[in-house]
């Protein structure tokens, strides 16, 4: 099995915060701790979280005593024995730095386990659990160097059912021939550098190695002298099966689940409110985490190297996660259908992934897959995907807004058999296709395998009421498929038009250089029902004409990107937004913090800073670039609009007035505060007005802070 070096990407660093400060400087205040956390795109690294610690909590150490009492001065020496010390509910687990090499599951020994347990990192230490152990004794035959005596071996079943044989539907099938060792979870590595498992010892090389069940030995292609061998021999890290465990600070390595094993780390019935906070899992053999149960919390957690599935939900309703890291999943090279993801979510309900890193993954990259129901995708990065960055298939009810879905090397975004989805001021760009959206013949009256929920016997599989404004659309150079365009709708039952089908789109950006190599431009069913085959517009203005879509939408052909380095709208861009954007709807802009009525094109960097405070008196907040910490002085533009939503002032300011509580919260050198005296006498009096604040990013260009204010004149 290939597995990727354990330092790579642990965690990623963001300078974008969803800040709100509501109220004046002594209400609401962000404290300096809380800072890193609203930075950070997955886990913080090990070694600097610092959580309190109860005065009752139950010590851990790796050199403590199985005797020891849990005091911190004589800790126990492994998780298993502080359960079996816990008598009360609510109890604190805390480890001391090192390393732990066990498997966490519910002992029945240890009756309150089930009782809202925490488990975390002593403050400051590094805290690894780790799933290989050191293997020695090597020696020489032949040009191997073979371990004897190595007893440990894994299921390598390539299905969630053990021992059943795989999928055998064309384009199903989850084993692809040309990888067939990708579901065997063993896993080795010479010097931290992982090699690749072969299926006989033939076939063993340099940076290889082969794993004889039948004798018991490990040969390696590569001299072990003076080097450390480490082998996977533990296959589950945490099974957290019982409700409101929380676990934080802690990082989980080289654990070899198998495939129906479901993952190194797993949440499941009955976990409710289980939360990871703070938590890095890396070196999967198959999947990373997983989670079946309800109301569960991901919060700056990082999911890397995982050998099929970053992250699998399934029926894992209210999921909230937040921050994620989830990168380089599917290096095993699992086939790209059915499973492997960077995140796949099926059969859940009102699950909200926002604020996270979906990168570099050889799989798609965030895939909601059959009745999944009221999707919330928010102010993500979904980038450089081996397959789609983002796809919602047999579901309905999805938010997706304010993402940078680009460079994935599928669709951006693929919308498949679902209805009622809002896709609203995202980038989709550098893709084979921006979205394609199909319907074909599967129904769930037969297709359904499960009993559905309630909430699911609504969900129709036909493709209806979607909306796609605001984005930026638009295509690489050269292109890597020949057919469709920057967006595609088809019917693949040939039953209905484009504009029959319920799909609306305006307010959008097209991009091309016009040197990609083909004539399309968007692809759309309007001919006759039941004809097979779909009208290529090679423009907007065609388009237009023929649709009645897309009214208030710009084509642009240049060789230059609208979009800046960071996958946001250049200034150029952001310019027009007034005469080619759309009011942003207030369930968008609660979902995504985005300022309600505004019009935006594209996504907007979730900016640090906040509009306190409108009045007679003064127009009041702060505004602070990242981009520029020491800075003292950020400007900024106060937008006044009347009733009717018409622009009526643009006010020039500058955010350079010191607070206190922004320096102390670690925003640079707390000259970030503003407050402006409107001449409110100079608009007409008994209108409400409201106002957004505008910020400049180290570009030039302007993006909205969040939060809208209004006042009546």
């Amino acid at each position: 099995m290939k597995i990727t070096n354990l330092q790579k990407a642990i965690s990623i660093f963001s300078l974008f915060l969803i800040g709100v400060f509501a109220g004046l400087m002594t209400e609401n205040k962000v404290e300096a701790a809380d800072i890193p956390n609203a930075l950070t795109k997955g886990a913080l690294p090990l070694g600097t979280t610092n959580y309190a610690i109860p005065d009752d909590a139950v010590f851990v150490s790796p050199s403590g005593d199985s005797a020891g009492t849990g005091t911190i001065n004589d800790p126990v020496n492994t998780v298993a024995r502080a359960q079996k010390i816990i008598t009360t509910e609510g109890r604190t687990i805390v480890l001391r730095g090192g390393i732990y090499h066990e498997s966490l599951t519910k002992d029945k020994n240890a009756p309150m386990w089930d009782t809202g347990l925490t488990i975390q990192s002593y403050p400051g230490e590094v805290v690894w659990f780790d799933g290989s152990t050191v293997v020695t004794g090597w020696k020489k035959e032949g040009s191997a160097w073979v371990h004897d005596n190595w007893v440990t071996k894994f299921d390598a079943s390539p299905t969630f059912t053990k021992v059943a044989p795989d999928f055998t539907a064309e384009n199903w099938k989850n084993i692809n021939p040309d990888y067939p060792m990708s579901a065997h979870p063993d896993q080795v590595w010479i010097n931290g550098t992982a090699m690749q498992q072969v299926e006989s010892l033939s076939k063993l090389s340099s940076n290889k190695f082969y794993m004889d069940y039948t004798t018991n030995k490990i040969y390696l292609g590569n001299d072990p002298t003076n080097k450390e061998v480490r082998a996977s021999d533990l296959q589950i890290a945490l099974s957290m099966d019982v409700p409101k465990i929380t676990v934080r600070g802690v990082g989980i390595r080289r654990y070899a689940p198998s495939v129906p094993d479901l993952g190194a780390v797993r949440i499941s019935e009955p976990a409710t409110g289980s939360k990871l906070e703070n938590v890095i899992i890396t070196d999967s053999a198959t999947t990373g985490l997983s989670v079946s149960t309800s109301d569960v919390t991901l919060k700056n957690v990082s999911v890397t190297n995982s050998g099929m599935l970053g992250i699998g939900g399934n029926r894992a309703h209210a999921l909230k996660a937040d921050k994620l890291y989830v990168a380089n999943s599917n290096i095993e090279n699992f086939n790209m259908g059915p499973i492997a993801s960077g995140i796949k979510i099926s059969r859940s309900y009102n699950t909200l992934i926002s604020n996270s890193k979906i990168i570099d993954n050889k799989s798609l990259g965030l895939w909601f897959d059959e009745d999944c129901y009221a999707a919330t995708v928010v102010n993500n990065e979904i980038s450089n995907n081996s397959s789609t960055g983002l796809a919602f298939e047999l579901s309905s009810q999805g938010n997706v807004a304010n993402n940078r879905i680009n460079n994935n090397a599928g669709y951006g975004l693929h919308i498949i058999n679902s209805d009622q989805v809002d896709v609203w001021n995202n980038s989709l760009t550098n893709s084979q296709m921006s979205i394609l959206i199909q319907q074909d013949s599967r129904k769930p009256t037969k297709d359904r395998y499960w009993t559905p929920h309630d909430y699911s016997k609504g969900i129709s599989w036909y493709v209806n009421d979607i909306e796609i404004c605001n984005n930026i659309l638009g295509l690489p150079t050269p292109m890597a498929s020949q057919w469709g365009g920057v967006v595609a709708l088809r019917d693949e039952t040939y039953q209905r038009t484009g504009n029959q089908m319920g799909v609306t789109l305006n307010a959008n950006v097209y991009y091309h250089t016009g040197l990609e190599g083909r004539p399309t431009l968007i692809q759309w069913s309007t001919t006759t029902a039941g004809i097979k085959d779909w009208n290529n517009f090679s423009n907007l203005a065609t388009f237009r004409n023929t649709t009645g879509q897309d009214s208030r939408s710009i084509e642009i052909i240049e060789n230059s990107t609208p979009l800046n380095p960071a996958g946001f709208a250049k200034q150029t861009i952001q310019q027009r937004a007034n005469t080619v954007g759309s009011p942003i709807p207030q369930t968008i802009a609660l979902a995504a913090d985005l300022p309600s009525g505004e019009k935006v094109l594209g996504p907007t960097p979730n900016l640090l800073g906040n509009l306190d405070k409108v009045d007679a008196n003064q127009v009041f907040g702060w505004a602070w670039n990242p981009e520029e910490p020491l800075s003292t002085s950020t400007a900024i533009k106060i937008n006044i609009y009347d009733a009717q939503n018409m622009l009526v002032d643009t006010i020039p300011a500058v955010a350079n007035r010191y607070r206190a509580d922004i320096q102390n919260a670690g925003f640079g050198t707390g000259y970030a505060g503003f407050s402006y005296t409107p001449n409110w006498n100079k608009y007409p009096s008994g209108q409400k007005y409201r106002v957004v604040v505008y910020t400049a990013d180290s570009t030039g260009t302007y993006n909205p802070l969040p939060n809208v204010r209004y006042y009546t004149n």
